[in-house]
């Protein structure tokens, strides 16, 4: 099977629906240009990403799959109207998405996916011809999934509130969302000041315990990297909605939400996380790394 590895996340151009996967050279880049000739459009690797991170449309070829870092485009040869399995190369993780695209005029599905493979089944369009029942064709297969493993909590927690997101479950994708933000928090405040060196892992578990989110974001963001949540555009839609949404479904004094919550839920979710990381990177320039968040020496 033909593939080739890409980046954990994906570049949208804010202008235009071209869309790419990160590599090394955009990470050293202070600004990216569209990659369509037609589109002059610059922007923040920050506001590519975030892009990237909302685009997923269910049915789109280029759904959101940023926990994948492999993409496989393979043909096969089918029978119309036959099962064929198809094995997946050594390595494979897990499948997060598998699109089979008929090259004929037939119906194919697939099912039983697993990290070792999946079954793809054929059918006849109703009053199709009989005649091609048996005739061999061609399926081409699109399918994103994981062979590296990543231990960012906070990535899977995106990645399952995007998930529910997709499926209609609007409360669980809301809790997701914030829960994943707040993950991403306790990580770098963790691993800021285990680096800072003036407490014990014991102690920074007992600080994080005891503060409470609205403080973590900013007045512990501010003491280790020099930024705060307050300064986001939409800090007041995150403190007097998503976090109040978030308590609410924890405690189970609201469980009924739609889907134009859920997705302001999980975009703002994605702004606050790349605030975060973009601000962090600009700390670890200014202090003399001049690779930033990505690339410290």
């Amino acid at each position: 099977m033909d593939y080739f590895g890409k980046f954990v996340y994906m570049i949208h151009c804010i202008d235009c629906d071209s869309a790419w996967s990160l590599d090394e050279e955009d990470l050293k880049k202070d600004r990216l240009s569209c990659h369509d000739p037609s589109c002059e459009a610059e922007f923040s690797i920050y506001d590519g990403i975030k892009k990237g991170l909302k685009v997923y449309e269910e049915n789109a070829l280029q759904a959101n799959s940023f926990l994948a870092n492999y993409i496989f485009f393979h043909t096969i040869d089918v029978k119309i109207g036959f099962m064929k399995n198809c094995k997946l190369p050594e390595g494979v993780l897990r499948v997060h998405k598998v699109w089979a695209v008929p090259l004929e005029n037939f119906s194919v599905g697939v099912s039983n996916i697993t990290s070792e493979g999946f079954d793809v089944f054929t059918s006849l369009h109703e009053n199709t011809d009989t005649s091609l029942f048996g005739l061999d064709a061609k399926v081409m297969l699109y399918i994103n999934a994981n062979m590296e493993n990543y231990s960012a909590t906070w990535m899977h927690l995106l990645q399952l509130s995007l998930k529910n997101l997709v499926d209609g479950d609007y409360s669980t994708s809301i809790l997701f969302a914030e829960i994943a933000f707040e993950s991403f928090v306790d990580t770098f405040l963790f691993h800021g000041y285990l680096e800072k060196g003036e407490l014990s892992e014991g102690e920074i578990y007992d600080l994080l315990e005891d503060k409470k989110i609205p403080s973590k974001v900013n007045t512990l963001m501010k003491e280790l990297y020099k930024t705060k949540l307050s300064k986001m555009d939409d800090w007041i839609g995150w403190e007097t909605k998503v976090l109040r949404w978030r308590n609410q479904i924890a405690h189970g004094s609201r469980v009924l939400f739609d889907k134009e919550e859920a997705q302001y839920a999980y975009s703002l979710a994605v702004d606050a996380i790349f605030y975060f990381a973009e601000n962090i990177d600009l700390y670890f320039k200014s202090i003399g790394e001049p690779n930033g968040l990505f690339y410290r020496t």
